[in-house]
């Protein structure tokens, strides 16, 4: 076959074939990643949710109301953790039971249930936080303290950017 001399070389089917394998660190799509490094992460942390019957999404919910530090309704709680309504009531069912919340009728709206925290749940809380944070150390050991503030910095932007 002879070249065209129209084409430059490397710009025909095999040259773009060639480009696009490219398949180094380097080029390695951010989220994919992301979602990679989150798994790793997530294994490294589940020991810290095994010793208790919370899951990490009850400690999310948990910490919204260490957060908040006051009362709040079950519809507020799925705006703050971005989930559906009815998740909510799920993860509250749960963590009523195990008396960590308490729901109460909120007395300028018969209609509305207001949540908060009760001390038991504040303290399975901050044990629960004490072993999350055993295991982070260790799973971000690598970090230097600056780095691992520079990655919160830029995952709260991700997080963020990911909400608009």
């Amino acid at each position: 076959m002879t070249p065209n001399p129209a084409r430059p070389a490397g710009t025909g089917r095999r040259g773009a074939a060639a480009r696009a394998k490219d398949y180094s660190v380097e080029r390695e799509p951010i989220g994919m990643m992301l979602m990679e490094t989150a798994h790793a992460v997530a294994r490294r942390l589940q020991p810290a949710f095994d010793a208790g019957t919370l899951k990490p999404r009850h400690v999310r919910l948990l910490r919204v109301f260490a957060e908040q530090q006051q009362p709040t309704t079950q519809q507020k709680l799925g705006e703050a953790l971005r989930i559906d309504p009815s998740m909510v009531v799920g993860l509250l069912n749960d963590l009523e039971r195990d008396g960590l919340v308490e729901r109460i009728r909120d007395p300028e709206d018969r209609r509305r249930h207001l949540v908060h925290l009760t001390p038991h749940g504040d303290s399975v809380l901050q044990e629960v936080l004490a072993r999350v944070m055993a295991a982070e150390a260790a799973a971000f050991a690598g970090l230097t303290p600056a780095q691992q503030r520079t990655l919160r910095n830029l995952l709260l932007i991700v997080r963020q950017s990911g909400q608009e």
